[in-house]
């Protein structure tokens, strides 16, 4: 009897995997009683009825045959939100693959946002120092070029920022357990290259000789690493010689490679987390943090803007000292400084593990 605790994992377990899936990989994944994260569809009955019971249609259906398994590619896993409001936008979640799940439910599909920050924005507009204006004594300074008293807040119809909303990441492929038994009729367990979240001080003993850390250390590609260095090669960065990087995790999100979904619009310009390893739109890479425009413009006051214009200085003889343009729409550079130290989701904080052997 095979005594490995994973063999335990329910149908229907998300696994992250730190190797490239393709064709052939994927093959030998589906072999060993797990799935890509890529949305396919599927047979309800059959080879993968066990699959369908556990998900149902929650993560699509092409008819009323068939279902779709998540498409993960270009995104981040949240946890459902249940009775809880950490989620304040979770009765308008959305499917992402049509006949899905919606609302409050595993499955369901959310857009970035960006919200306003804990720390303030702070702005500086250039040129806006506006203060009463005084002409000769015996003219009429009642209200000519007065200081305005109009300090509501105004929505600001802005542009910039960056493609999206999101926090440093690195990619990884998400495989999906399909089956309890694998094609040579054995017990289904995480393959080598696949990663779990550990939520204790220490991994238990016994799982030493499995597992490690995901901490970047450099191994060797012969001996006991033999096998893993076959499944993730230098992905995650190499000093040569025989020797390649485990993924480092730590401080990272992770995030499904994107591959041709557009789910990712910086995808092309990520950056290799150690020195050798992969770039662009592959496993591995990272990328920092990046606040997009929000959906909803932001509200901004100016203290003592203009209500309205002020008085001719003599009327019918002089021009006015202060135009207020509530016609023109002038675009000005903003200055700002404020803001938090990162663009990042709510969190709990997690080691990550890789199998490799």
């Amino acid at each position: 009897m095979n005594t490995d605790v994973s063999v335990f994992l329910p149908i229907g377990t998300i696994l992250s995997y730190a190797g490239a899936i393709n064709r052939d990989k994927e093959k030998e994944l589906k072999e060993l009683g797990w799935l890509y994260c890529n949305g396919q569809s599927l047979a309800r009955t059959g080879e993968y009825g066990e699959l369908f019971n556990a998900i149902r249609m929650n993560y699509g259906q092409a008819d009323d045959n068939h279902f779709n398994v998540p498409d993960l590619r270009g995104v981040f896993i949240r946890g459902t939100s249940g009775t809880t409001n950490n989620d304040p936008d979770k009765n308008d979640r959305t499917s992402l693959l049509s006949g899905g799940a919606i609302g409050n439910k595993p499955g369901s599909y959310q857009g970035y946002a960006t919200a306003v920050p804990k720390n303030s924005f702070k702005a500086r507009i250039d040129r806006n120092n506006i203060v009463n204006r005084s002409v000769d004594a015996g003219c009429n300074v009642a209200s000519s070029g007065k200081y305005g008293g109009n300090s509501a807040g105004v929505s600001t119809d802005g542009k910039g920022g960056d493609l999206e909303t999101r926090p440093k990441n690195k990619y990884i492929y998400y495989i999906i357990k399909h089956s309890f038994k694998d094609k040579y009729n054995e017990d289904v367990i995480p393959p080598i290259g696949s990663v779990i979240p550990f939520s204790g001080i220490k991994i238990p003993d016994q799982l030493t000789q499995n597992w490690m850390l995901c901490d970047g250390k450099e191994v060797s590609a012969k001996g006991s690493f033999d096998t893993l260095y076959k499944v993730i090669g230098t992905a995650h960065g190499s000093s040569g010689n025989f020797l390649f990087n485990l993924p480092d995790y730590r401080d990272y999100f992770l995030r499904g490679v994107s591959e041709n979904t557009n789910r990712d619009p910086d995808a092309g310009k990520r950056e290799t987390s150690l020195a050798g390893g992969n770039i662009g739109n592959a496993v591995g890479s990272k990328q920092n943090d990046a606040t997009a425009y929000p959906m909803n413009d932001f509200v901004t006051t100016i203290p003592g803007l203009p209500s309205k214009e002020g008085s001719s200085i003599i009327s019918g003889t002089a021009k006015d000292a202060f135009i207020w343009n509530s016609g023109v729409v002038n675009n000005v550079n903003v200055a700002t400084g404020g803001g938090d130290s990162e663009t990042r989701p709510r969190n709990w904080s997690v080691d990550y593990y890789i199998r490799f052997r």
